[in-house]
């Protein structure tokens, strides 16, 4: 709430519908079976921190938001990563059936282009991107084999469709992926019409992320209306 408060409050208005788009990347099942000394820390440096985006779902809907959808299309098997780090539940508690959460994967899309094509000249993005009129992007602060960091803006490398790109998003260019990274920016920023970035860095991720980071305590949230300065305030704060 803080940081929300800070950097100018979420841009909610009464009637809108909101997506909190999450970067859910791992089950802590799977990183405490795959990797030696895991532990709640690391889960939590791993993916957006649940407790972060059930917060900002509550905040909205107190500025009057219609709906607020969490959403992730991830790796793999989304609806058990958010049943078992702790999404479901986490909206289970707000007893609030406004607020609900989508695994995007199978929803519809639809070809899209960004305003300024760098890496493809369209993408196969869910179409739920043009129904909403408020996007939040919420992600872990950590480090990214490929992206250097991964945090709001590489967050949205989630919105394209796994039926088109597959499992592993591999059908995009990842060699070029800053400008893919980009370009999905530029279809979000030019389809909805508010956007707020959140980076959780209560624990942050550093070593071969997205999925073999140490958790490093931080205690800290950068957030703000602009996706590349939240990026580059975080960034910097990795000592990047």
């Amino acid at each position: 709430r803080k940081a929300c408060k800070l950097s100018g409050g979420l841009p909610v208005k009464k009637g809108d519908n909101v997506l909190i788009k999450t970067n859910v990347v791992q089950t802590p099942h799977l990183g405490f079976f795959l990797l030696d000394k895991y532990s709640p820390a690391r889960a939590l440096a791993t993916i957006s921190d649940p407790r972060v985006a059930i917060a900002t779902a509550k905040i909205a809907r107190e500025q009057g938001a219609k709906t607020v959808i969490i959403a992730e299309s991830n790796a793999s098997n989304c609806h058990s990563f958010f049943q078992e780090a702790g999404y479901e539940r986490g909206v289970a508690a707000l007893k609030d059936p406004a607020v609900m959460t989508l695994y995007l994967d199978g929803t519809p899309y639809k070809m899209m282009k960004p305003p300024t094509a760098l890496a493809l000249p369209q993408y196969a993005i869910f179409d739920i991107v043009e129904k909403v009129n408020v996007m939040v992007s919420i992600n872990p602060m950590k480090t990214h084999m490929w992206a250097g960091t991964t945090m709001t803006m590489k967050n949205f490398i989630g919105l394209p469709a796994n039926k088109v790109y597959g499992s592993y998003k591999s059908g995009l260019p990842h060699s070029n992926i800053a400008d893919v990274i980009v370009d999905l920016t530029a279809i979000v920023k030019d389809r909805v019409r508010s956007n707020f970035g959140i980076v959780t860095g209560i624990y942050a991720g550093e070593g071969l992320g997205p999925l073999m980071v140490d958790a490093k305590l931080l205690n800290t949230i950068v957030a703000g209306p602009d996706y590349v300065a939240v990026d580059a305030v975080a960034s910097t704060i990795m000592g990047f």
